[in-house]
């Protein structure tokens, strides 16, 4: 755009914009619309709030709660200081039950298996006493008298010659050959001294540098018709049995998971009181000569 195009008429009546005068302030204040006027709201017409609710100012902020007298406190909340902790020393009640309870089972369990458990093999053995006689004081023989289904188990005796001390047995082998029988003389030097043979329950023997003109002879009889009859609640009273150990161990952990600990090392002292006396018997025996 050219120079002479751009008007330079600065007349008398124009001023810059940028000159404000009291006159300009004055028209452009009455030409301005009202200014809003303020609503106040939560408050309908004055009215007091109803009974229970706070008192609020007139733009509804809290009014101040200050009663202006200084013993108006606010409640405080009181905390019980903990007591000291004071150590309590070992409770002799519960030791003394955990030290005697699996003492007394124990004891109830074996008074049951001598009472009512008590082993029955219903006579499969039999016990017989026998006087043998000797025409020469040291040749025997013997002709045993079984029962219907029994045999021979063992015979045995024991007598004075002198001041010797003879002692005569004989253990059936099951063999249709026969067994020996043999002769201790002052409990050693075993000798065969006769035979005994099932086939005909009959025993040949004699005495070797001893004489006797008759002795008692124990005889002993088995009956192999006769079977084992375990007594009615065996079953049951050995499986009770075999749940004590568990149910001891679990009785200890019980009582220290549960603040017994007094009970709990009562039952542990128990199961010293029962196994030391049988490791002294152990040791015992195993000084002897």
């Amino acid at each position: 755009m050219a120079e002479e195009d751009i008007s330079t008429d600065t007349g008398g009546d124009s001023k810059p914009f940028f000159a404000i005068d009291a006159e300009d302030i004055a028209k452009a204040t009455a030409d301005a619309p009202p200014a809003p006027t303020p609503v106040m709201i939560g408050s309908f017409g004055g009215q007091s709030p109803p009974s229970g609710e706070p008192q609020t100012g007139a733009w509804g902020t809290p009014a101040p709660q200050l009663t202006g007298n200084i013993n108006a406190q606010q409640p405080q909340h009181v905390f019980n200081a903990p007591q000291p902790y004071q150590k309590q020393g070992i409770r002799w009640g519960q030791f003394f039950l955990g030290l005697t309870v699996p003492l007394a089972v124990l004891i109830v369990m074996a008074l049951i298996e001598s009472t009512f458990l008590e082993l029955d093999y219903d006579e499969a053995w039999r016990l017989e006493n026998r006087v043998v006689e000797s025409t020469d004081g040291q040749t025997y023989e013997v002709q045993f008298e079984p029962l219907q289904d029994e045999r021979v188990e063992a015979f045995w005796a024991s007598f004075e010659d002198q001041n010797d001390t003879v002692d005569i047995n004989c253990w059936h082998s099951y063999s249709d050959n026969g067994s020996d029988v043999l002769q201790y003389k002052n409990g050693g030097g075993e000798t065969a001294i006769g035979v005994f043979y099932p086939s005909n329950n009959t025993a040949f023997f004699q005495l070797e540098d001893v004489t006797a003109d008759e002795f008692t002879l124990e005889v002993e009889y088995y009956n192999s018709m006769i079977e084992y009859q375990p007594p009615p609640g065996s079953a049951a009273f050995d499986f009770v049995c075999c749940l004590l150990p568990f149910a001891y161990i679990f009785g200890i952990v019980g009582a220290f998971a549960t603040g017994r600990k007094a009970l709990g090392f009562g039952m542990m002292s128990s199961s010293l009181v029962i196994i030391l006396p049988f490791v002294l018997f152990i040791i015992a025996l195993s000084a002897l000569p």
